[in-house]
């Protein structure tokens, strides 16, 4: 889609079972995912900016500082 350099996509958040300290719990996950055009963008410097954004959205605080 010229002239983007991403695409972001934000799955619904869904509860799901996590096996945690010996129990099943339920947790609530969103799935994130991105097209970057690598003429651009590396696919490193895209794992870290996915990376950044499931930091923020697990914790909010840091939108803050």
């Amino acid at each position: 889609n010229p002239p983007e350099s991403s695409i972001f996509a934000l799955g619904a958040i869904v509860t799901r079972p996590v096996w945690e300290d010996g129990a099943w719990k339920p947790v609530p996950m969103m799935e994130i995912t991105a097209s970057f055009d690598h003429r651009i963008i590396e696919g490193d410097y895209g794992a870290r900016a996915l990376e950044a954004i499931k930091d923020l959205l697990e914790n909010p605080a840091l939108m803050l500082c």
